[in-house]
């Protein structure tokens, strides 16, 4: 049997999945890192190895004034890496907020047991990033050989604030006759 990522795309509508087989991600085993924000290519990027599976947007709402718009204030990067068998994801700032000083968290849970609902309701080690940035977190790298992913991030800055929930079931690793 060959192991199969299963990562879903959801932006509110599942749309269809993205399968990435182990093999696949071994032959992507050199680093790979996200594209710098806008005049940042001399900045040191985190590296996480394989394969980017996903790349999702933290929107953030000013909460000290009423009605204000959200802003896109960063985005998730998620690599799989099938050869050592693990996730590894960063928080990279947008062009709007980079150089903004800004606190971030990103946790990455290994959910080996869910509810019908894909609730995580039984989650090995985790992994856990947090502090304070202008541009990008530090990496949160995971064992992942079993089970699926949920990756939470937060970004507060200047009053605002946002979250962002990839929820258990949207990454998994599952196997395939």
């Amino acid at each position: 049997m060959r192991a199969f990522l299963v990562a879903t795309l959801a932006a509110g509508l599942l749309a269809a999945p993205v399968t990435v087989s182990t093999a696949a991600a071994v032959s992507a085993a050199t680093p790979t890192t996200a594209l710098p924000a806008a005049g940042s290519a001399s900045r040191a990027l985190p590296t996480c190895s394989g394969e980017r599976i996903l790349r999702r947007e933290v929107w953030a709402v000013n909460g000290t004034v009423a009605g204000s718009p959200r802003q896109k204030a960063a985005y998730i990067h998620l690599f799989y890496n099938g050869s050592t068998r693990t996730a590894c994801a960063f928080l990279n700032s947008t062009d709007y907020t980079w150089g903004v000083r800004k606190y971030v968290e990103l946790r990455l849970r290994n959910c080996v047991s869910t509810t019908s609902s894909g609730r995580c309701i039984s989650t090995l080690n985790p992994a856990y990033v947090r502090g304070w940035t202008t541009g990008r977190s530090g990496t949160a790298v995971l064992p992942f050989s079993r089970g699926c992913l949920t990756v939470e991030a937060t970004v507060m800055y200047g009053g605002f604030q946002g979250s962002r929930t990839i929820p258990s079931g949207s990454v998994c690793l599952g196997s395939r006759v």
